[in-house]
């Protein structure tokens, strides 16, 4: 039975040239910090968007507007006063619109 060592140096490593390119290339403000994850699950469960919280989603919806277009960006206004399970459906949609517009 062998396990899988985990090399934590390497994991911050990644992290922080992470938070680097998100902040300082993309400009992407990060205002919400997560805890590196220790485990694979923890990390599974991070990326997945219904352990979200409303704050978290939205600031997730607004860094994707705000490098798209006004007239998608005039489409989603008014979004944080819409609920969690709705904003799940608007970075969905979002996303998609985003994907789509950066393929071609």
């Amino acid at each position: 039975m062998s396990a899988k060592l985990i090399n934590f140096t390497d994991l911050a490593k990644k992290a922080r040239e992470k938070y680097m390119i998100d902040v300082f290339h993309n400009n992407n403000a990060v205002s919400l910090f997560r805890p590196i994850p220790i485990i694979k699950q923890e990390a599974i469960a991070q990326e997945d968007d219904a352990n979200l919280s409303k704050s978290e989603i939205i600031l997730k919806i607004e860094i994707l507007l705000e490098q798209m277009s006004e007239s998608v960006q005039k489409r989603y206004t008014g979004i944080k006063s819409e609920r969690r399970g709705e904003l799940l459906k608007i970075l969905e949609e979002v996303r998609f619109l985003f994907d789509s517009d950066n393929e071609v």
